[in-house]
């Protein structure tokens, strides 16, 4: 006998909305963490840096997902950090990432400030990718 023959699914609307943002909010993380490497001769000659460091730069986005993933999953397993607060968290850094490459973009000498912009990218990509998954099953 099948226990889940009276079970019904309901669809919010709400849910589809989520859904965009959250998909929105993917592509503009993956944008911005690749634009250093598709458009590096600019940021070589305004910089006057080389297109090694350029690379590097791209690549730190790499670095804090392995420092932030398993406290975070850990987080959320002991029910202390909700999806409110992980959407709050995903935003707040990607803003400061936003916020370090434009800021950075002031003055040539001010390229220090992509590295943690990278990185504050890297902490929301991270959220962002494991918030629908760990929140579907709960």
């Amino acid at each position: 006998m099948d226990i889940n023959c009276n079970f019904i699914a309901k669809l919010y609307k709400c849910r589809w909305l989520i859904l965009a943002a959250l998909t929105l909010s993917e592509c503009l993380m993956s944008v911005v963490y690749t634009y250093f490497g598709q458009v590096n001769d600019f940021y070589v000659s305004f910089f006057k840096i080389t297109y090694a460091e350029v690379d590097w730069a791209t690549l730190t986005h790499n670095v804090s997902p392995l420092v932030v993933l398993l406290p975070v999953l850990w987080m959320i397993h002991l029910e202390k950090f909700g999806f409110k607060k992980v959407v709050i968290c995903a935003t707040a850094s990607l803003s400061l990432s936003l916020l370090c490459s434009t800021v950075s973009l002031v003055n040539n000498n001010l390229f220090a400030l992509v590295i943690p912009g990278q990185m504050f990218n890297g902490v929301s990509s991270i959220l962002l990718l494991s918030t629908p998954s760990v929140f579907a099953t709960l």
